[in-house]
C-alpha cells in the first residue's frame, strides 16, 4: 500500500475530504460539527469580550469576535460541504493517482509514518497543555467548557495536518512522474534509427502521459484550491490574532511561548503546500526545458510537437481562481501580514493615547 493510500484510507474521517460511509454516520458526524462549531464560536466570544472589557478596548472586542467566528465558519462550512459531496471526484482522483505513483520512488510504511510525526509534532508541542488540565481534572462548567472548546481546536487542527500531509504526498508524486517523462524522453530519442518503430510507439506514450498528467492536475486543483485559499485566510487572520494577543494581552513567559509554537504552526500550514503546489511548477517547467533542449538538438518534428505540449501544460495552481499558490506567493504573504499587523497597531496606540488621556484628566 503506498503511503498516500495509507493516509487516505485511515486519516478519512479526520479530514477535510469525502470518504465512503452510511449515511447515519454523515448525519451524527454533521451534527457533531454544527453543534460544536455553535458553541465554540460562544464561547471564543465569552473569552474574548472579558479580554475587551479587562483592557477597556471595544474595538478589539469586535475584532476578536468577528474573525473567530468567520474562522471557524470557513473551516467548518469548507468541511461539511466537502463531506456531503458525492466521493466519486476524489475516488476516481486517487485511483488515477495510484497509477502515476507506480512511476515514482516508492515509499514505505515508515516514511507515512515518518511524515505523520513530523506534521504533527508541532500538532502536539502546541496542545500539551490539554495533558496537563486532565492530570489537574477538575468538574465543573467552566472546565467542561474549556475542555470542549480545546477539543474543537485540536479538531481543527487535526483536519489541516491532514490536507497538508495529503497535499504534499500529491505533489511529490506529480514531481517524480515529471521526472519519470524527462527520462523516458531523453531515453526515447537517444535510440537509434534501426529501431523507428520503437521510437514512434514512445513518442505516443508519451503524448498520452503528458495528457493525462495535465488532466490529473487541473482535477486536482479545481478539487483541492478551495481549501487552499480558505487555508490561507485562516491562518493569515489567525496570525495576526495571536500578534494581538502577544502585545496587547502580555501574559507570562509560558504563555508567550505556546503563542509563539501556535504562530509557528500555522505559518507552516500554509508554507508546507505553498511550497508543494510550487514544486509541481518547477518540475513542468523544467520537464518542458528537457523537450526544448532535445528539439534544438535533434531537430526532429515529434520534439517539436512535444515542446509544444508541454507549453500547453497547466503549471499555475490557483487557489480558488483568487491568486496563484506558488513561491512568489510567499513574501505577498508576509508583507501583507506586516502591513496589516502595523495598521493595526498603529491604531492601538492611537486608542491607548485616547485612554490614557482620559484618565489623566479624570486623577486631575
Amino acid at each position: 500500500m503506498s503511503t498516500l493510500n495509507l493516509i487516505y484510507k485511515y486519516g478519512g474521517i479526520f479530514s477535510p475530504f469525502p470518504y465512503k460511509n452510511n449515511i447515519p454516520k454523515v448525519c451524527c458526524l454533521i451534527l457533531w460539527i454544527i453543534l460544536i462549531t455553535t458553541y465554540s464560536t460562544l464561547k471564543y466570544y465569552e473569552i474574548e469580550n472579558l479580554k475587551a472589557n479587562l483592557a477597556n478596548l471595544e474595538y478589539e472586542k469586535i475584532w476578536f469576535t468577528v474573525t473567530y467566528f468567520c474562522i471557524i465558519t470557513m473551516v467548518n462550512v469548507c468541511y461539511i460541504y466537502d463531506k456531503m459531496r458525492n466521493h466519486s471526484p476524489w475516488e476516481k482522483f486517487m485511483n488515477n493517482i495510484n497509477d502515476l505513483d507506480r512511476y515514482g520512488k516508492r515509499k514505505s510504511i515508515f516514511s507515512c509514518c515518518v511524515q505523520i510525526f513530523f506534521f504533527s509534532l508541532p500538532l502536539l508541542l502546541n496542545h500539551v497543555y490539554v495533558v496537563s488540565f486532565l492530570l489537574n481534572f477538575s468538574i465543573s462548567l467552566e472546565s467542561m467548557k474549556n475542555s470542549f472548546l480545546e477539543l474543537y481546536e485540536v479538531f481543527t487542527d487535526i483536519q489541516l495536518t491532514y490536507f497538508c500531509v495529503v497535499v504534499w504526498e500529491i505533489c511529490n508524486i506529480f514531481s517524480d512522474r515529471c521526472d519519470y517523462l524527462g527520462r523516458f524522453i531523453k531515453r526515447s530519442f537517444s535510440i537509434e534509427i534501426l529501431y523507428r518503430d520503437r521510437f514512434m510507439e514512445d513518442i505516443k506514450l508519451t503524448k498520452k502521459y503528458l495528457v493525462r498528467l495535465d488532466k490529473e492536475i487541473v482535477i486536482f486543483n479545481s478539487l483541492t484550491g478551495k481549501l487552499l485559499f480558505l487555508l490561507i485566510v485562516f491562518s493569515s487572520v489567525y496570525i495576526i490574532n495571536q500578534f494581538l494577543f502577544v502585545f496587547l494581552f502580555v501574559g507570562n513567559q509560558m504563555t508567550n511561548v505556546y503563542v509563539a509554537v501556535d504562530i509557528l504552526t500555522t505559518l507552516a500550514f500554509s508554507i508546507i503546500p505553498i511550497l508543494s503546489c510550487d514544486k509541481i511548477e518547477k518540475k513542468l517547467d523544467e520537464l518542458a526545458q528537457t523537450c526544448v533542449y532535445i528539439q534544438s538538438k535533434t531537430g526532429d518534428p515529434h520534439a517539436k510537437d512535444l515542446v509544444i505540449m508541454t507549453k500547453l501544460l497547466n503549471r499555475k495552481y490557483s487557489a480558488a481562481g483568487f491568486f496563484d499558490v506558488n513561491q512568489r506567493l510567499l513574501p505577498q504573504l508576509f508583507s501583507g501580514l506586516m502591513t496589516y499587523l502595523i495598521v493595526i497597531l498603529q491604531f492601538n496606540v492611537a486608542v491607548f493615547k485616547k485612554y490614557i488621556k482620559n484618565d489623566v484628566e479624570k486623577v486631575n
